[in-house]
C-alpha cells in the first residue's frame, strides 16, 4: 500500500508571532542544497565529456 502524504510548509510568511516578512530558512536552506546538487551533477559529467571531446579531436588531427 502506497500512500503519499501531503505537508504545507510555506516558505514565506507574511507574520508570524510579532515578526513580519518571515522566512522559512530551514525550507531555504534545503531548497538552496538542492539546487547546488544539480548544478554540479549536470557540470561534472559536460566537464568530462568537454575533456574526452577534445582530446579525441587533437588526437585525429595531430
Amino acid at each position: 500500500m502506497n500512500k503519499t502524504m501531503e505537508v504545507l510548509c510555506t516558505f514565506f510568511s507574511k507574520k508570524v508571532g510579532d515578526d513580519c516578512n518571515a522566512i522559512n530558512f530551514t525550507m531555504l536552506a534545503g531548497v538552496l542544497a538542492d539546487l547546488q546538487q544539480s548544478h554540479f551533477r549536470f557540470w561534472l559529467p559536460m566537464t568530462f565529456s568537454t575533456i574526452a571531446i577534445t582530446t579525441s579531436i587533437l588526437g585525429l588531427i595531430y
